[in-house]
């Protein structure tokens, strides 16, 4: 099958056996609609950074042994080491 739509006619769709041929049929998809959602401008995360179960964090940090202090990322590394942490487990929130 071969499904054409055109943004001038919104929610409407052509449908052909293949490619080009003279047999087709239309169908909405939705009621066309009237304006583009809006989007959330809140946040996601308004901390800044999400926790990150403690068990990754010191596996981080036994990682940064294996890092040149010379390397470009070791900033990277040193600013994640520093955020919250959860212990994750059966009790704890999900994050």
């Amino acid at each position: 099958m071969h499904f054409s739509h055109a943004s001038d006619n919104a929610g409407l769709v052509a449908a052909r056996p293949f490619i080009d041929s003279l047999v087709k049929q239309h169908f909405r998809t939705l009621e066309c609609k009237l304006s583009d959602p809006v989007l959330p401008a809140d946040t996601a995360y308004p901390a800044g950074c999400i926790p990150i179960n403690q068990k990754k964090i010191d596996d981080l940090r036994k990682f940064q042994n294996y890092i040149s202090r010379t390397e470009d990322c070791q900033p990277f590394y040193n600013e994640i080491v520093l955020w919250p942490t959860c212990a994750k487990g059966r009790n704890a929130k999900p994050y």
